[in-house]
């Protein structure tokens, strides 16, 4: 498993177009929902999570920096 992943990485399964491949996936997958549980997140703040992360390479430290933020921002509300 690498550090980060792309969650919008090119297909090269012989199709054409863009789509996360499949490993790529997984392995961003896995990273978020370590991070959900690490952050004590419900699902409407797994669903900002999501939202918030893009398409960009993120490694598994700063995805649960995001979740931990999420988690704050909503027992401050």
């Amino acid at each position: 498993m690498t550090d980060k992943v792309n969650f919008d990485d090119e297909d090269d399964s012989g199709r054409g177009g863009y789509a996360p491949k499949k490993e790529n996936q997984q392995s961003a997958k896995q990273k978020v929902d370590n991070a959900v549980k690490e952050a004590g997140l419900d699902e409407r703040q797994r669903r900002k999570l999501h939202d918030q992360l893009g398409q960009d390479y993120m490694d598994y430290h700063e995805i649960l920096e995001i979740a931990r933020q999420i988690k704050r921002q909503d027992e401050e509300d």
